[in-house]
């Protein structure tokens, strides 16, 4: 499904997400100080890597769990990830329990999403 509109989907407290076609872009917010900057950095950073290292890897179960990226800029400073369908209802202890290897903790709705028909973790570089 193409996607052709374009907005600002959420914010976080280190990075902002646009919603561009089926890409969503996350860029770090410089406005909440330094070090939250950086953070935003390295979460992108670190999604990309998960995600360079885990695609291909035989029986990997946790590359199907997470929205793929497909880019990340130098230092972080925006990553482009596959766009993802948001949910409709909240997420159950026991869903989660499936994700607590990418998740780092995070247990809100607007974290997961449906990519190609599977719920995937949307923010897994914190």
């Amino acid at each position: 499904m193409c996607r052709s509109r374009w907005i600002v989907k959420r914010k976080g407290t280190n990075r902002l997400v646009f919603l561009i076609g089926n890409y969503a872009v996350k860029i770090p917010i410089i406005t909440n100080g330094h070090l939250l900057f950086l953070h935003g950095c390295y979460a992108n950073y670190k999604e990309r890597a998960y995600c360079k290292m885990m695609k291909g890897v035989e029986n990997n179960k946790f590359y199907n769990l997470v929205a793929p990226s497909v880019f990340c800029s130098l230092f972080g400073l925006f990553q482009i990830q596959e766009r993802c369908d948001d949910i409709p209802f909240e997420i159950t202890d026991e869903q989660l329990a499936r994700f607590d290897a990418v998740r780092g903790g995070e247990s809100k709705k607007q974290n997961f999403g449906y990519y190609e028909g599977r719920l995937v973790c949307l923010d897994y570089g914190d």
